[in-house]
């Protein structure tokens, strides 16, 4: 709530006063105006406020506006100027007035605010949204092969502000409103959220409070709350019973917040509105990329769209199983592809691709990082290779002790050996159709961990036969897509899980032995 000087919390006069006090923007949000115009990034503006809304507005879609950490202080307020609160927003002023309000009351946690904070905020979010939209256009720019062809660059650019204020739109689409029933249910103002709402109440939940959070790539985000602590994996299948739908299409887990007797809740929309996980979806999350890992692959999006990455070097071995159909060769291709874009021009990794089927990984045969620039195919050679890679590793384990070093990374730059990654496409036919390729594999899971030798192995045939113990618990990080079996799940992740996956892509990760999470698969 806005403190005014009769120690009252709001009136109409303080109303007006907040729509007449001028916004300077900083000399920097001024100068990138100047420079995405003449790129030809932006369309012409023949005034400074639109300039400043398409500022403001990003922020918000982009979620830093309530975020204080995401928020960078204007230097300066040297900029460009705009009239009063009235001028800037225009027609929309007083939506604006609320929306601003409630993110900087978010901001304050609560404070009482004054007019000086609220045009204070402006002026941060203007400049913290020009120097976004700066990044995104230098990373639109940077992504094509030829930095110089600006056409390409501004098609990019235009398509990822379309993109997240579709995003945007629809994470808001979902109006929540009171229901004053014997429940006391908040539910989604929709035909779902009704839907919802009385399955839950029909498999005998009684519930304190239902909201919609947000719709994701795939399913929309309910947060459930109880009067105290249900079992709900009781009611699972009931309530998809309700709801005339397969275990696949809803969720249940515990808050992730860690609020108690709270749960959230993912429900499946229809195909039709899924979110396109395609090329473009993947280019635009390599582009996000900033770390710093040694070894960078994308592993997935979140529910809301948001890439992941993890670095191999970490894993150190990854073991990835799914069923027939489930997407598990799409997905290998798919960590094959940032790990080559990610680490291009870097002179530090060699990928050899191990593949009897010889179909999956042709779009390879050209990656210059890939290990004597082609695909290994025979069984025979490519049981050398492997028995070659444990002597390999050997070799540089010496080398280490020489230099009294643990890691590959801490040798010299000058002697140091490229990590090499060794995927193994379906690694049970392998093993079938050649014995000793098992023993290799165990012998570098085992000893190859910190020599910068790291394994990829997948398989469709997650059983006890095809991964015996001493392979299987070596390969400290899983990636489990759909599956039959709950048996299989717990080969792949040593817990249950993926057997409950809808499939197309959808799939669960435990890196290094963390915590298990869920990700969304591109469809490439």
């Amino acid at each position: 709530m806005y403190q005014i000087s009769t120690e009252k919390k709001w009136d109409t006069e303080y109303y007006h006063e907040l729509m007449d006090k001028r916004i300077i923007s900083s000399k920097k949000a001024k100068e990138i105006r100047d420079e995405l115009s003449r790129a030809g990034a932006l369309p012409y503006f023949d005034n400074n406020y639109d300039w400043a809304v398409l500022c403001i507005a990003y922020c918000f879609a982009d979620g830093r506006a309530t975020k204080a950490d995401k928020l960078e202080d204007p230097e300066d307020a040297k900029g460009v100027e705009v009239p009063g609160f009235k001028t800037c927003f225009q027609d929309y002023a007083r939506l604006w007035l609320v929306l601003l309000s409630d993110a900087l009351f978010e901001v304050k946690q609560g404070q009482p605010c004054s007019k000086e904070d609220l045009y204070a905020y402006i002026q941060k979010l203007w400049h913290t949204g020009a120097v976004e939209l700066s990044r995104s256009w230098q990373r639109c720019k940077n992504f094509k092969s030829n930095p110089d062809d600006d056409l390409a660059a501004r098609q990019l650019f235009i398509k990822e502000l379309s993109d997240l204020a579709a995003k945007s739109a629809k994470s808001f689409q979902g109006e929540i409103v009171k229901n004053s029933d014997s429940h006391d249910v908040t539910i989604e103002s929709s035909e779902t959220g009704s839907r919802l709402k009385s399955a839950l109440i029909q498999a005998g939940i009684h519930v304190k409070e239902l909201e919609f959070l947000s719709s994701g790539v795939r399913y929309d985000i309910y947060r459930l709350r109880l009067h105290k602590y249900t079992e709900l994996a009781k009611y699972h299948k009931a309530v998809c019973a309700a709801l005339g739908v397969e275990s696949a299409a809803l969720h249940i887990s515990q808050c992730t917040n860690g609020e108690a007797f709270a749960y959230d809740l993912k429900w499946l929309r229809q195909s039709e509105a899924w979110q396109r996980l395609g090329a473009d979806a993947f280019g635009k999350a390599l582009r996000q990329y900033e770390g710093r890992l040694v070894l960078p692959v994308c592993v997935g999006v979140d529910d809301q769209g948001e890439p992941h990455f993890e670095d191999l070097t970490e894993a150190p071995h990854v073991l990835v199983g799914g069923t027939t159909g489930s997407g598990k060769s799409v997905f290998v291709r798919t960590l094959l592809k940032s790990l080559f874009d990610l680490s291009k021009g870097r002179d530090k990794l060699e990928v050899a691709i191990l593949d009897p089927k010889k179909v999956d990984y042709q779009i390879f045969e050209n990656e210059e990082d890939l290990w004597e620039e082609r695909i290994l195919d025979d069984y025979d050679e490519m049981y050398e290779f492997l028995k070659d890679c444990v002597q390999e590793s050997e070799n540089r384990y010496e080398t280490m002790k020489e230099y009294r070093v643990t890691k590959l990374a801490k040798l010299p730059e000058i002697i140091r050996p490229r990590y090499r990654v060794i995927v193994v496409d379906e690694v049970a036919n392998l093993c079938d159709n050649h014995p000793d390729i098992e023993k290799q594999l165990t012998l570098l899971a085992e000893k190859a961990r910190a020599s910068g030798i790291h394994l990829v192995l997948s398989t469709q045939r997650p059983d006890a036969a095809t991964f015996k113990g001493r392979l299987r618990s070596n390969l400290p990080s899983r990636i489990a897509l759909k599956v039959q079996k709950h048996t299989e799940s717990k080969i792949i992740l040593d817990e249950e899980g993926a057997e409950n996956l809808l499939g197309k892509g959808d799939h669960l990760i435990k890196w290094n032995g963390g915590k298990t999470y869920f990700l969304h698969g591109f469809d490439l």
